[in-house]
């Protein structure tokens, strides 16, 4: 929670590993190094903590027997919400601001944030596609797809304006995404 609270209230660069460590109760630099070899495997370890938190229950094997548009439902409905959340947008308003003197960072934040969930929702699909469910010739660029008709301009419209949309509004806009999607790649036998 410290570190989470340090990154995103000062950015990475600014984020001070004593801070960290003074608020989160003790230790020493020298455990923090030893743990995550460097400021920025500490960064990786909160982004991914933050990723499997809001992520962990879909695409599991078990729920390859799920009707795809509950699964995509569900996923998306998640997806918005959570990239909408005050951590994820501070989170995204640094690694923007972040870009230019730290593109290892960002390279991180694409690796184990947004990277982590497309891959996960590229071998669902291909999976899926293998079960003969969808028919997804290009799992990465459909997952991809997916997740930004999902969000359905509602995140820019928050990041530029402030404008939080209804819980409702985003409830629509995902299943209209569902809808789209499965379209587009629905197997012929579905």
């Amino acid at each position: 929670a410290a570190a989470t609270t340090e990154f995103l209230g000062k950015g990475y660069e600014a984020a001070s590993i004593r801070t960290i460590i003074r608020e989160g109760g003790g230790g020493s630099a020298d455990a923090v190094y030893r743990i995550f070899g460097s400021k920025a495997g500490l960064f990786q370890a909160v982004l991914s903590e933050l990723m499997q938190r809001h992520y962990q229950g879909f695409f599991r094997e078990d729920n390859l027997e799920r009707d795809p548009a509950a699964e995509l439902f569900e996923f998306g409905l998640s997806y918005v919400n959570t990239v909408m959340a005050d951590d994820a947008l501070r989170f995204y308003r640094v690694m923007i601001s972040s870009r230019e003197s730290a593109p290892e960072m960002t390279q991180i934040f694409w690796d184990s944030g947004f990277g982590a969930v497309v891959r996960r929702l590229e071998a669902y699909l291909a999976r899926q596609t293998e079960r003969g469910v969808l028919n997804v010739p290009s799992p990465q660029e459909a997952a991809v797809q997916f997740m930004e008709l999902a969000k359905a301009g509602m995140h820019i419209r928050l990041l530029c304006t402030g404008e939080r949309p209804s819980q409702d509004e985003v409830i629509t806009k995902v299943r209209a995404a569902v809808d789209v999607f499965l379209a587009a790649y629905a197997s012929r036998r579905m």
